[in-house]
């Protein structure tokens, strides 16, 4: 089948293939199971995975996200925000993405970083995203890890 990518979860697989089309196998309730957003499921050029959901990000920025909702699994609260997309990051239970002008985007638990509020980048140089939580900006060129506002 070509695979390009392959990411997990806690207990489900997601494969991005040769054809920019997604498979997913594993504990349904976990993203295992796409199919109802697998018509959204095109030109994949990446995909993370939270501990139970998966957020896919397709050649025209647009953000798909399937699996247990509660974990990242549903953009729809963020849906509006997610335009132009250029990078998604995962953490065990949100999901984070970088848009093409420097603003990050956050969909998913709050105790996982989901929470919109707590982000501390609002000055539109963002370069990199990073799992460990750190970031690049422009500024700097360096990784720094933000201090989330509580």
């Amino acid at each position: 089948k070509n695979v390009q990518q392959i990411q997990a979860a806690d207990q489900a697989f997601a494969a991005i293939l040769a054809t920019g089309r997604v498979v997913t196998w594993g504990d349904p309730a976990a993203g295992g199971d796409s199919s109802s957003v697998q018509h959204q499921l095109y030109d994949v050029q990446q995909i993370v995975g939270s501990a139970a959901a998966f957020a896919a990000l397709r050649g025209d920025g647009v953000v798909v996200a399937w699996g247990d909702v509660t974990l990242g699994g549903d953009v729809a609260d963020a849906e509006e925000r997610l335009q132009g997309v250029q990078q998604i990051a995962a953490s065990a239970g949100a999901f984070a993405a970088m848009l093409s002008n420097g603003d990050l985007v956050c969909w998913g638990s709050p105790e996982w970083g989901g929470d919109p509020a707590t982000v501390p980048l609002h000055d539109r140089n963002l370069l990199q995203l990073h799992r460990d939580g750190t970031t690049e900006t422009t500024e700097t060129g360096r990784r720094v890890r933000p201090r989330l506002a509580h």
